[in-house]
């Protein structure tokens, strides 16, 4: 795919357009060859090209899923200051990605943001939830899970899942069992 993907590039008569460039990203991101995708990043900014909120989105998730959350955030940045749309997948990927490296400062400072954009969804409770928990932040774990019925949220299964997980990996054993039973009187199993 690569070695077409160069002669395509360097024909001057066929240009790839956004599309193709976001194929070719999407799909080297799913097979972990960032590098690749950065290549071609690089390309589209060299030769001015268009991007769209789906080009953003695959190098922000192939760079988070590769560990390198400081480019994917300056993917996000650029994406922030290109008036493109930004929808809740892609900031809850972003988030993601600040979360499975800890940065949770980060993580809390884009969640104001995804609240006052209104780009929240269950989804975006799981994965700020789970990134605290994971790195012992029970008292704001629960502060988030207690927000979720409040801003008019429903927990659903994985809630609960990473909720409990959470609180007995950190030792609130009790804890986890009276979400539970919270759990069991409500009938979600």
């Amino acid at each position: 795919a690569m070695e077409l993907w160069e002669r395509l590039s360097e024909d001057a008569s066929v240009y790839p357009n956004v599309k193709t460039h976001n194929i070719m990203i999407s799909g080297l991101s799913k097979c972990g060859r960032v590098d690749d995708c950065l290549k071609i990043w690089e390309r589209m900014k060299e030769n001015e090209r268009e991007k769209d909120l789906f080009t953003y989105s695959s190098m922000i998730h192939g760079l988070c899923g590769v560990g390198s959350v400081d480019k994917a955030e300056s993917v996000f940045n650029e994406l922030v200051e290109s008036k493109v749309f930004i929808d809740v997948v892609t900031y809850n990927t972003m988030l993601d990605g600040f979360c499975r490296c800890g940065e949770i400062k980060k993580s809390l400072e884009l969640w104001r943001v995804m609240e006052q954009k209104s780009s929240v969804n269950t989804v975006s409770y799981n994965i700020l939830i789970k990134g605290l928990l994971e790195y012992g932040k029970i008292d704001e774990a629960t502060m988030i899970w207690k927000l979720m019925p409040a801003k008019g949220y429903t927990a659903d299964n994985i809630t609960y899942g990473v909720y409990i997980h959470g609180l007995c990996v950190n030792g609130y054993v009790n804890k986890a069992l009276e979400v539970m039973k919270e759990v069991e009187s409500r009938g979600k199993h």
